[in-house]
C-alpha cells in the first residue's frame, strides 16, 4: 500500500506555464545542515503545509540549530514528506530544490513563516500559485523559473516516490517525525528540551 498515494494528485495541479529549460538542475538527495562527521544525527519527516511541523520548527528546530548544528555537533537531515496539503508541499519542496543546497533551508524556513498565508491562498479561487510565486521570489527565483520548477513533473514523481519509499521502510505514519541516529524518539523528540536531553546523552556515549 503506498502511504502516500494521495500525494500524487500533485502531479497534477501545477503542471501548466512555462517549460523553459531551467538555469541550473535542481539539488538532489537528502538536504542536510552540519558537518556529516557529526557524532549525533537528527532527522525529521515534515511537510511544509503541516501545522505541527511548523510548530516544531519554530519551537524546536531553531534552537537545536543554534545550539547543536550551527556547534558541528549534529548533522540535520529533512526528508520530505508531502503529507499534509501535498501538492502545496511538492511544490514547496520543488522551488527549495531549485534554490540550490545553499538556499534550500532558507526557502523552507520561508514556507514556514508564511504557511498561513500559503494556505488561504490555496483556499482561494486563484489558488495557492501566486503565494508560492512570491515565496519563489524571495529565494531569487524568476517567475518564469518559478513557473518551471513547480512543473517538473519528473521531480514531482521523485519526491513523491521518495516519500512513499522512506514510509515504507521507516514505518513513518505521519509529520513530524523525529528520529536520532536513524531511531524514531517518543514525546521527549518533540520538545527542545526533552531533544536536547536526548542528544547530549548520545554525545557524552560518543566520547
Amino acid at each position: 500500500m503506498k502511504v502516500f498515494v494521495f500525494a500524487a494528485a500533485a502531479l497534477g495541479l501545477f503542471a501548466v506555464g512555462c517549460q523553459e529549460q531551467a538555469a541550473s538542475a535542481p539539488a538532489t538527495g537528502d538536504m542536510s545542515l552540519g558537518p556529516s562527521t557529526a557524532k549525533v544525527t537528527v532527522t525529521e519527516y515534515a511537510a511544509p503545509s503541516c501545522p505541527v511541523c511548523k510548530g516544531f520548527h519554530d519551537n524546536v528546530f531553531k534552537p537545536l540549530k543554534e545550539k547543536y548544528i550551527d556547534t558541528g555537533k549534529v548533522r540535520f537531515v529533512l526528508k520530505e514528506l508531502p503529507s499534509h496539503n501535498p501538492p502545496v508541499d511538492v511544490a514547496v519542496f520543488l522551488l527549495a530544490r531549485c534554490a540550490g543546497k545553499d538556499k534550500y533551508f532558507s526557502v523552507i524556513d520561508a514556507a514556514f513563516e508564511k504557511q498561513q498565508d500559503i494556505e488561504l491562498a490555496a483556499r482561494s479561487p486563484s489558488g495557492a500559485k501566486p503565494a508560492l510565486i512570491e515565496l519563489a521570489r524571495g529565494a531569487g527565483l524568476s517567475e518564469s523559473r518559478a513557473n518551471s520548477c513547480i512543473s517538473d513533473a519528473e521531480g514531482m514523481r521523485r519526491i513523491i516516490q521518495t516519500a512513499d519509499e522512506e514510509a515504507r521502510t521507516n514505518n513513518i505514519a505521519g509529520t513530524p517525525t523525529i528520529m536520532i541516529d536513524g531511531v524514531k524518539t517518543g514525546r521527549e523528540g518533540y520538545s527542545f528540551e526533552g531533544l536536547s536531553a536526548a542528544i547530549d546523552a548520545k554525545l557524552a556515549a560518543a566520547k
